[in-house]
């Protein structure tokens, strides 16, 4: 047998992107990309609320706050349509 002939093995990292794609509809990824999106928002508004804390602005902290909440609100949302989807339709 020839070897150019035999199909190449899929790296593990191309073989499980193609086994979570397959299995998952382009809502759930479109959801979780939302999701992922979000989280980063929210962490990095938490890292910016620690630092106006630390910086003893008041004002500052209390609008970064607001903002850190802003964005907590809107990661639950995202992951509560994530997790609705998935129970609707199972993906």
């Amino acid at each position: 047998m020839v070897a150019s002939s035999m199909p190449r093995p899929l790296p593990s990292g191309e073989l499980l992107a193609l086994s979570w794609k397959a299995l998952l509809c382009d809502e759930v990824i479109r959801l979780a990309l939302i999701c992922s999106k979000a989280a980063r928002d929210y962490s990095d508004a938490v890292t910016i609320m620690g630092a106006t804390a630390r910086a003893s602005n008041f004002q500052k902290y209390g609008q970064a706050r607001d903002v850190a909440d802003c964005c907590r609100v809107v990661l639950e949302r995202a992951r509560l349509m994530l997790d609705e989807h998935v129970a609707e339709h199972g993906c």
